[in-house]
C-alpha cells in the first residue's frame, strides 16, 4: 500500500521547504542549460543562463503546494538553451532543482531559448508540490 500524508503533514513539509530556502534573506533561482545533476546535492552542470532573486517572502504555502511570488524580469547573462534549474539560499546553499520547459517540466518558461541581455521573467503562480500520496 502507498503511503498517503494527511494535509497537516504534507503543509508542514511544505513549510520546510519554505523555511530552508528563505533562510538568510531573499533565496535565489538559477537555471542551467543541459541536464539537471543527479540529485540536489550535485555540483552544477551546464551554463549558469541566469540568476533571478526571489522576493522575500518568496513563497506562499496552503495545504502542501508552495506557490511563487513573482520575482519580476531580469535579464539573461549568458545565452543557451535552459534545461533546468536550482533553487538556493541567499547564502548559495542547495534546497532544491528541477526540470525546466516550455510544459510538462518543473518550472513553464515561455521559451527555453535564453537570449543574453534579454528578460526573462518568471511569473507568480509557479508551484512546489509536497505529494499526497
Amino acid at each position: 500500500m502507498p503511503i498517503r500524508l494527511a494535509v497537516a503533514t504534507r503543509s508542514a513539509m511544505a513549510t520546510a521547504i519554505k523555511t530552508a530556502a528563505e533562510a538568510g534573506t531573499a533565496p535565489k533561482l538559477r537555471i542551467y542549460s543541459g541536464a539537471q545533476p543527479a540529485t540536489g546535492d550535485t555540483a552544477a552542470s551546464g551554463t549558469l543562463l541566469v540568476e533571478i532573486t526571489l522576493p522575500d517572502p518568496a513563497f506562499t504555502e496552503s495545504g502542501g503546494v508552495l506557490t511563487l511570488n513573482d520575482p519580476g524580469s531580469v535579464n539573461v547573462t549568458t545565452g543557451g538553451t535552459a534545461g533546468w534549474f536550482r533553487l538556493l539560499t541567499s547564502a548559495d546553499a542547495n534546497v532544491l532543482d528541477g526540470s525546466v520547459g516550455t510544459s510538462g517540466t518543473d518550472l513553464i518558461v515561455a521559451s527555453t531559448t535564453f537570449t543574453a541581455g534579454v528578460g526573462v521573467d518568471i511569473q507568480s503562480g509557479g508551484t512546489i508540490t509536497v505529494p499526497a500520496g
